[in-house]
């Protein structure tokens, strides 16, 4: 996987944060079986009008941008123990099980979602609640996995080498 990180991710998250999520990234890369001809373009950005921590856009399944939501990246948010704001890693892991799923073809748009080929809702019009968003296989697969993946990393040493 080829990851370009817009240069201001370096600002809004200090160097050794900023190493952590390249880390991060790469390790979910292999654990995720994510392919090695995807290209990732990742935008950390502080947008205080969004309720979300990250998104995933495909422009191509193999053609991706991940935005990572810094607004709640903040002093109040952090682990206490670690320094850390943990939510925020967790996210970066929800969102790269998104670029496994557009990467492999598992998740798909044309006009519409669909799922290992079946039709769910519109692109554009479909308004779901929030319990409809949260069931959907690609999101459940997400959140059900976010947690485990980060857990995981930290048990292993954060490894990754750059």
């Amino acid at each position: 996987m080829k990851v370009n990180i817009e240069t201001r991710a370096k600002k809004e998250l200090g160097q050794p944060e900023y190493k952590r999520l390249l880390k991060l990234l790469y390790w979910l890369e292999e654990k995720l079986g994510i392919p090695s001809s995807t290209k990732l373009e990742v935008i950390v950005a502080h947008v205080d009008d969004s309720t979300r921590l990250g998104t995933v856009n495909a422009e191509t399944a193999q053609n991706l941008k991940l935005m990572l939501n810094t607004r709640y990246y903040r002093e109040e948010n952090l682990n206490p123990v670690t320094g850390r704001c943990e939510n925020w890693f967790t996210t970066a892991c929800h969102e790269m099980v998104h670029v496994k799923q557009w990467s492999t073809y598992q998740l798909t748009a044309a006009g519409a979602y669909y799922w290992e080929s079946k039709r769910y809702h519109s692109v554009a019009k479909d308004k779901l609640s929030y319990k409809e968003y949260t069931e959907l296989p690609w999101e459940h697969e997400a959140f059900s996995r976010q947690d485990e993946l980060y857990q995981e990393w930290l048990a292993t040493g954060e490894p990754h080498s750059l």
